[in-house]
């Protein structure tokens, strides 16, 4: 669990280093020909992403909620896989864990709990 948090505050810098040099005029292609792996994947999520207008205070708020949210739902995965396997004690500490992460991930993106809120009303 920590290596995986380890792991993901290392993409995550590599990405910010790699932003905040590039500039405002570097190319996407620019951009994604310095990153391979798992940066790549994000960096492609992200470029892709349908900004609007350039607000640039939002799209950095937005990137950074997007990569910390990442690292959120693969605990909430690992969480969900351990539980099934944990004693009653571990249970009950992976669930209000889980519980904690939710709301974290809830503050990260409030558009997608409105999305399933919804379509679980249909």
């Amino acid at each position: 669990q920590l290596e995986d948090m380890a792991v993901r505050g290392d993409l995550q810098r590599q990405l910010l280093d790699l932003l905040a040099e590039a500039g405002p005029k570097a190319s996407a292609s620019e951009l994604l020909d310095q990153v391979d792996g798992e940066a790549r994947t994000l960096l492609s999520e992200l470029l892709a992403e349908e900004w609007g207008e350039l607000d640039v205070d939002a799209i950095v708020e937005g990137a950074l909620r997007k990569i910390e949210s990442r690292s959120v739902e693969e605990r909430l995965q690992a969480i969900d896989r351990q539980i099934t396997v944990a004693s009653e004690a571990d249970k009950m500490e992976l669930t209000r864990e889980k519980e904690s992460l939710s709301r974290q991930m809830a503050e990260l993106n409030p558009g997608r709990w409105k999305v399933i809120l919804k379509s679980g009303r249909r």
